[in-house]
């Protein structure tokens, strides 16, 4: 049988007349390649599939519920996404159908990547978000993150972490003794209480890493530090490691006084199989908490790229969500694959979307700061300094 060419390419484009019109969040979204989805109603059977992995014990200030995921995983099956040409980026707005808790008073939105197993997914769904809340006023936002790992350093974590609660069960408080005794991943890590011998020495998960995964969270933290957000590691954010793997994060705001947070994101790959998927599924969510319900709606028109942004290189893959952005602020849509690395497939299609002119980011441009800017027609080229990209494609006719 003939394999179906799977397509990679993500933009910010208009591609059907529901894409053509889209509120602000959903607009930003679009921006870095999301399309607007209409999320599945939680059934009872994504309850019962939460309750196999113990989501029921697990406290979390904005973490979706593993019957949220299930539910999603389920639709990705019910509608045959399996067939789409993948990555799929999809935007949609919470709580979905079915979910008991609400935040009262604000409006909540979802941001879900399907088939990416790199941390590209990762540095895209941060940018995005970070972006949505920065033009929603938000300012110094930080992030706290954390890494629980594969499934080899989960066992070794899980290990250690029941190790060390028998060993001082005996000096825990009642509260703290019943939250451990059906989860040890329930376990306080949090910096608020050192008064307790006890909490000195708790098991972090990132003692446990595999070499593996330590080259993911460095290269995570290498897309952080190239998108200029400042951070710190948290080893309170564990959430449920029966489920989810790699890198967990949290984006708050320190404003009025108190830490807020305003975004989280993590893997559940894990999930999928539980789902009724034949096999795992790479899998990224992030849950944003948007404006208040009492604040307009901003709906606008997204216009069509003219250009396709073409990375060639590492570092010059850290570079590009900057210009993406850039060219956001300028309202200036562009095509693009994050995912590609190869030349001749990016090129590809670039050709078939019938661009009028390509944005080459490569090694060279990535230290100097440009982007080379080619004519498709001409094959004419011109670098361009990047502070100075949106005004100079401006003025292309």
């Amino acid at each position: 049988m003939k394999r179906k060419r799977v397509r990679s390419d993500t933009s910010a484009r208009a591609n059907s007349s529901a894409l053509s019109r889209l509120n602000h969040p959903s607009l930003v979204a679009a921006y870095f390649g999301f399309s607007p989805w209409k999320p599945p109603r939680i059934e009872r059977s994504d309850e019962l599939i939460a309750r196999t992995v113990g989501e029921e014990t697990l406290p979390g200030r904005l973490s979706a519920s593993a019957a949220e995921k299930s539910a999603l995983l389920r639709a990705y099956l019910e509608r045959n996404c399996a067939s789409l040409p993948h990555p799929l980026f999809f935007s949609f707005h919470r709580p979905i159908p079915g979910t008991h808790s609400k935040r009262a008073g604000y409006l909540e939105f979802g941001l879900e990547i399907f088939g990416i197993a790199s941390p590209i997914a990762e540095a895209i769904g941060i940018r995005t978000a970070a972006s949505i809340l920065e033009d929603e006023g938000h300012e110094n936002l930080e992030l706290r993150l954390n890494s629980i790992g594969d499934k080899d350093s989960i066992t070794d974590f899980e290990r250690a972490t029941i190790s060390y609660i028998r060993k001082h069960l005996s000096e825990m408080q009642p509260e703290v003794r019943r939250l451990v005794r059906d989860n040890p991943f329930g376990l306080p890590r949090g910096s608020e209480s050192r008064s307790e011998p006890w909490r000195e020495a708790v098991p972090k998960s990132m003692s446990f890493l595999s070499d593996e995964s330590r080259e993911y969270f460095k290269e995570v933290l290498e897309y952080v530090e190239a998108l200029g957000f400042s951070y710190r590691i948290a080893p309170d954010l564990v959430g449920n490691p029966r489920y989810l793997s790699h890198v967990l994060f949290e984006i708050v705001s320190d404003k009025g006084g108190g830490e807020i947070a305003l975004a989280s994101g993590c893997r559940y790959s894990r999930l999928a199989k539980r789902a009724g998927l034949k096999r795992e599924l790479p899998c990224f969510g992030i849950n944003i908490v948007c404006r208040s319900k009492g604040a307009p709606a901003r709906p606008a028109r997204r216009p069509s790229p003219r250009f396709y942004l073409m990375q060639i290189g590492f570092v010059a893959k850290l570079k590009t969500l900057n210009i993406i952005e850039l060219l956001r602020r300028a309202k200036i849509p562009v095509f693009h694959s994050l995912v590609k690395d190869k030349l001749t497939s990016q090129m590809g299609s670039a050709e078939n979307m019938k661009v009028s002119h390509l944005l080459i980011v490569g090694q060279k441009e990535a230290l100097e700061d440009s982007v080379t800017v080619r004519d498709m027609n001409t094959r004419e080229q011109e670098t361009v300094p990047t502070p100075e990209l949106a005004a100079y494609l401006k003025k292309l006719k």
